[in-house]
C-alpha cells in the first residue's frame, strides 16, 4: 500500500516536469530545424527534390514552418497535441525518405538509436501528442480558464 502511494506521489511530480524538460528540448530543437529549413530555403528545396519529395518548392516552405511555429508551441506548451501530432508527421516522412537507410537502425533501442536522427523526435512528439502539455503550460491554463465554475445558489443547469 505505501509503494503505491510512494509511486502515485512520484508520477504526480515527475510526470508535469518530464512533460516540461521534453517541451524544451524538443520544442527549441524543433524550433531551431524548422528556422534552417527556412533561412536556407533554396537548399532545403533541392534537398527535398533529390529526395522525390514531391512538390518540393511547396514542401519545403510547409515543413519548416510546421517544425518552427510546432516548435515554438511546444515550447509553451499551447496547443500542444495538435502541434505534436503534427510534427509526428513530418518526423515519419523525415524517416521514410531522407533517414530511410537509418530506420533499421534506429529502431533497434541498442547503438543505432541515436543513427536516425528523428527517431527521438518521432518518440518525444508522439509521448506529447498523447499526454499533452502537462499542468506547467499554456494549454493547462486554458482549459482552466475554461473550465465551468460552481453554479451560482437556486439556478440549475436548465435555467
Amino acid at each position: 500500500m505505501k509503494h503505491r502511494t510512494l509511486a502515485a506521489t512520484f508520477d504526480r511530480l515527475a510526470t508535469p516536469v518530464a512533460q516540461l524538460v521534453t517541451r524544451l528540448a524538443f520544442g527549441q530543437a524543433f524550433a531551431l530545424t524548422g528556422y534552417g529549413k527556412l533561412a536556407n530555403l533554396d537548399r532545403t528545396v533541392d534537398f527535398f527534390g533529390s529526395l522525390g519529395i514531391p512538390f518540393p518548392s511547396l514542401q519545403a516552405p510547409l515543413v519548416g514552418a510546421v517544425e518552427l511555429l510546432g516548435g515554438i508551441l511546444l515550447v509553451l506548451g499551447a496547443g500542444t497535441r495538435a502541434a505534436a501530432g503534427l510534427l509526428v508527421g513530418t518526423m515519419l516522412v523525415a524517416l521514410l525518405t531522407a533517414h530511410g537507410a537509418d530506420l533499421a537502425a534506429g529502431l533497434r533501442l541498442g547503438a543505432g538509436f541515436d543513427e536516425a536522427a528523428p527517431v527521438p523526435y518521432l518518440v518525444a512528439a508522439l509521448w506529447l501528442a498523447a499526454k499533452g502539455g502537462g499542468p506547467l503550460s499554456v494549454d493547462q491554463r486554458w482549459a482552466s480558464r475554461a473550465a465551468p465554475g460552481p453554479m451560482p445558489t437556486g439556478l440549475t443547469a436548465n435555467a
